[in-house]
C-alpha cells in the first residue's frame, strides 16, 4: 500500500484485477476502471485527488 494515498501497489493491482476480471466475465457485468497519472503533482494534490475519486466512488464496492 502506499503511504500517502493508501491506495494498493502494483501487485495489489494485478491481484484484484484478475480477481475482478474473473468475477465479471463469470456474470457478463460491466467493469470501469480509472487510471490516473500523478507523479509531477505535489504530495498534497495528490490526496485531494485520491480522497475525490474515493468520494465519488463510495457508491459502488470497491475491494
Amino acid at each position: 500500500m502506499d503511504g500517502l494515498t493508501s491506495i494498493g501497489n502494483r501487485r495489489h493491482f494485478d491481484e484484484v484485477l484478475n480477481k475482478e476480471w474473473t468475477r465479471l466475465t463469470s456474470t457478463e457485468s460491466p467493469l470501469t476502471l480509472l487510471m490516473f497519472e500523478l507523479t509531477t503533482l505535489k504530495s498534497t494534490t495528490i490526496l485531494t485527488v485520491t480522497l475525490l475519486v474515493t468520494s465519488a466512488c463510495k457508491t459502488f464496492h470497491l475491494p
